[in-house]
């Protein structure tokens, strides 16, 4: 049996290899398909994956828990509790709160995205010319939701009303966010 004391070691070297097998398999379906060779490239990449894994999760994983028990209202780690003065911090506080806004914008374009790829291609209520894939729809809702407006993209039929709507959105949300962090940091200072 393992001592104890290596418990971090043993568990991170169990997730890289467990989440090392699952991923590379998935992904390599994705990119290559299920033919002849697909177990052998599923193994070549499951090799690179795993040690890549394994130091990401000894350099990453601390500061992982970290967040992660800050995020769940959580004073414990593996380890130990998070100082209760790192807790307090308000550096630390807008970093909860500026990581939470932002998954919200990115579930927000992700969500338009979806809606433009949908439109365009289940409803056929218009177009994104020049969008072949999902990741296209994905890249045209992040330049409409930061009301960039690259060109590089354009909606045409009821999608264009779409983009509008998602650009009013953007804008105001962004402007929003900075407004309220302001707020928040001229109140706690």
């Amino acid at each position: 049996m393992i001592p104890q004391k290596y418990y971090g070691l043993v568990l991170s070297a169990v997730l890289s290899i467990m989440m090392g097998l699952l991923m590379s398999g998935i992904v390599t379906a994705l990119n290559t398909g299920f033919n002849a060779g697909y177990v052998n490239r599923w193994l070549s990449a499951f090799v690179i994956v795993v040690p890549i894994a394994f130091g990401c999760m000894q350099l990453l994983g601390p500061l992982a828990r970290i967040i992660a028990a800050a995020l769940t209202k959580s004073e414990s780690k593996v380890d130990g509790r998070i100082p209760h003065v790192f807790e307090n911090q308000i550096i630390w506080k807008i970093f909860k709160g500026t990581t939470l806004i932002l998954l919200l914008h990115i579930i927000e374009v992700i969500v338009f995205g979806g809606l433009f790829w949908l439109g365009a291609n289940i409803a056929d209520v218009g177009t994104i010319e020049g969008a072949s894939s999902l990741k296209d729809y994905m890249y045209f809702s992040v330049a409409s939701y930061t009301s960039q407006g690259l060109g590089d993209l354009n909606p045409t039929g009821t999608l264009r009303i779409l983009t509008g709507i998602e650009a009013l959105m953007g804008l105001t949300t962004i402007a929003w966010t900075a407004a309220f962090s302001y707020k928040y940091i001229a109140d706690n200072r």
